[in-house]
């Protein structure tokens, strides 16, 4: 019994509860940054495993007259971590996503919580890498 009491407890400690909430990044109107506005689902679930499901990403490369593109919408599987308010002085959740299956996006990283201008960025599989500031909504 105290075995079994001891895994119960070891297993609630290691887990985390699920949790969905949705973000939406935006960037500084700055003529030499690569601008994203995304708009986004995150489901949190296990001890690091998350899902995003983009719903509307546009991208802005830098320039004066540049013309912004859509991104397809799409689903993608990464790994989260979060950090106590001690670390960043206040509450930070780095979410990390290696995106497989769409032909232009890479990567996606966000610091949702992390209270800078620029806090986030996507990666396109051509290099280029657009920057913004991602919220919880």
């Amino acid at each position: 019994m105290k075995k079994m009491m001891a895994s119960v407890l070891l297993l609630a400690a290691f887990t985390t509860q699920a949790q969905t909430f949705t973000v939406s990044c935006e960037s500084q109107d700055l003529a030499y940054l690569n601008k994203m506005n995304l708009e986004a689902s995150v489901s949190i679930s296990g001890s690091d495993s998350s899902t995003l499901s983009v719903s509307s990403l546009v991208l802005t490369p830098a320039g004066y007259d540049a013309e912004a593109f859509e991104v397809a919408p799409f689903n993608t599987k990464g790994t989260f971590t979060n950090y106590p308010s001690d670390v960043f002085g206040r509450e930070m959740t780095s979410l990390v996503y290696l995106v497989e299956g769409n032909e232009e996006v890479a990567f996606i990283r966000m610091n949702i919580g992390l209270n800078t201008p620029i806090n986030s960025e996507i990666r396109l599989k051509d290099g280029y890498t657009y920057h913004g500031k991602c919220l919880k909504n």
